[in-house]
């Protein structure tokens, strides 16, 4: 609760000290500045015209993570509405547009898991990223990102600002705009990263570390191109490229790993680029050749 405390003051530009005296115990000390309010009200109202309209659901039922994630979002300029149950959340939803959700799994009266499934399968189906925000770890389900509904990200507390940010910002790119979609398959957080930055608006990334995730999401879910890691936890990458092939509309593929691609592959694959011999430029330029698109 106190790294909660120290966000929610530092984001308003105050600190928190303390005084610790042995046998009586410690007494904390919130320091902020006499008109942040009206400050804060300001910063808001000019963030809000550059939110362009962008309004995103927090459905959390702790009040204090609830508000350090509605800062969190307000100060990246998006009109925030908050609400602590799944009914509430189902009510708000039927009512007006979000364009996307933070959703807290453990609510008080349903399951988080369970009110995404519910949505999934409403009468009227919804086109909305949904951004996890639990205590609890992901799990391994192939039915997480499958349908219109799609959940983005999965955060554990406490909240990685950055990334719940990003995944916010890549969810409603990736729903509102026809921009080509790229999974990229790469265990190495550096790598995805790295690459991330490098495709820039060449298209949306979704990164995932291991075979299974992979395949969940490519049966879920379209995409315009696949940059493969051949060297996974849970195998090889090579065991995707028929996944690939079988595909609707046949995905290009380029393979971007520390191994060498084998002459076996040579058929199913676009590009193949070796991770030490190759430069940001190059990976972009082949990104660009693999998704049809000129300079």
């Amino acid at each position: 609760m106190l790294s909660i405390t120290k966000a929610i003051v530092e984001k308003h530009g105050g600190s928190v000290f303390f005084d610790s005296e042995v046998g009586k115990g410690t007494t904390f000390y919130v320091d902020l500045a006499e008109r942040a309010e009206e400050r804060a009200k300001t910063v808001v109202a000019a963030q809000d015209r550059v939110a362009n309209g962008r309004r995103i659901l927090v459905c959390e039922d702790d009040p204090d993570v609830a508000k350090l994630i509605e800062l969190m979002l307000v100060q990246d300029g998006y009109i925030v509405e908050t609400v602590g149950s799944a009914a509430e959340a189902k009510h708000r939803l039927a009512h007006r547009h979000y364009d996307a959700m933070t959703l807290d799994i453990g609510l008080p009266d349903q399951d988080g898991q369970s009110l995404i499934e519910e949505l999934r399968h409403c009468q009227k189906p919804m086109s909305m990223p949904i951004v996890v925000v639990s205590a609890r770890k992901s799990p391994n389900s192939a039915d997480l990102h499958v349908g219109a509904v799609r959940i983005v990200d999965w955060l554990e507390k406490p909240i990685d600002h950055g990334r719940l940010l990003a995944s916010v910002r890549q969810g409603i790119a990736a729903s509102s705009s026809a921009k080509p979609r790229i999974i990229h398959v790469e265990d190495d957080p550096d790598v995805a990263n790295i690459v991330t930055s490098i495709v820039g608006d060449l298209g949306v990334v979704v990164s995932v570390k291991t075979l299974a995730e992979a395949r969940q999401r490519m049966q879920g879910e379209p995409f315009d191109l696949m940059i493969l890691d051949l060297v996974l936890p849970d195998g090889s990458g090579e065991e995707l490229l028929l996944l690939a092939n079988a595909a609707e509309k046949v995905m290009p593929v380029i393979v971007f790993s520390a191994r060498d691609a084998t002459r076996e592959m040579s058929g199913h694959i676009d590009i193949a680029l070796t991770k030490s011999h190759t430069s940001n430029d190059q990976l972009r330029d082949a990104i660009r050749t693999a998704l049809g698109v000129t300079p």
